[in-house]
């Protein structure tokens, strides 16, 4: 069995940036192994192992693929098993720069593109499975809220466009939960204003679409003035 940290927490380091969470990703080992060396950790996942442990989460390495019922982001089949390896898992994650994991020595492992886009501020989609959990778009619009400077990637925003259609299998409950955390950001506006760039504002808040403002000087606004 092999821990590493993983995800923002490891983002945010490298940004020396204060993190509130940290997540660890098991590799290599079953729920019963991890429990045998972790007593009192609490499962909290549905549909796969995740662990609450001296309140720290515990999420074993795990493929995702979206099955014969197109369900929005409920619709996955979730492989876990022991041979699930660290660079698979970080290939299921939403964005480049939320690739990175670090060991137990201090090595990184990440996406090859990861410390170019987190050098030049780019929240890219890590890849094209991007397009099978709708609520990533909502995601996209929340990291952009969470880290000023930062923009997204034309291809990410075209991406996004194309997923429009999708938005509507995901529930309220998903939307206000992303809407609720991006209200905790410095920069809320921009939820706004990236969901209304790549054209996915309309269907969940159809008021502020009619009324949105794109400023001249919004990171993502370069040649988007022409496109809706």
């Amino acid at each position: 069995m092999k821990i590493y940290k993983v995800g923002g927490c490891v983002r945010d380091e490298l940004l020396n940036k204060p993190s509130h969470d940290t997540d660890y990703v098991v590799v290599g080992a079953s729920p019963e192994e991890f429990l045998a060396e972790h007593p009192g950790a609490k499962c909290v996942g549905r549909g796969f192992p995740v662990y609450l442990y001296d309140g720290d989460e515990y999420a074993f390495a795990r493929k995702e693929r979206l099955g014969c019922r197109r369900e929005g982001h409920r619709g996955f089949e979730v492989d876990y098993c022991k041979s699930v390896t660290l660079l698979e898992d970080l290939e299921r994650r939403d964005l480049t720069i939320n690739t990175f994991a670090k060991g137990a020595d201090g090595t990184l492992y990440h996406d090859p593109r990861a410390p170019k886009d987190l050098e030049n501020k780019v929240l890219r989609h890590t890849s094209d499975a991007f397009r099978e959990d709708p609520l990533r778009v909502f995601r996209v619009a929340r990291f952009a809220c969470q880290l000023p400077g930062f923009s997204v990637a034309p291809e990410t925003y075209e991406l996004m466009g194309k997923m429009k259609v999708s938005l509507e299998t995901l529930s309220g409950e998903r939307v206000f939960k992303e809407l609720q955390k991006t209200l905790c950001t410095v920069s809320p506006e921009r939820f706004f204003q990236v969901l209304y760039i790549a054209d996915c504002l309309d269907y969940w808040f159809p008021e502020i679409a009619a009324c949105v403002d794109v400023p001249a000087g919004h990171p993502d606004k370069h040649g988007q003035e022409d496109v809706f």
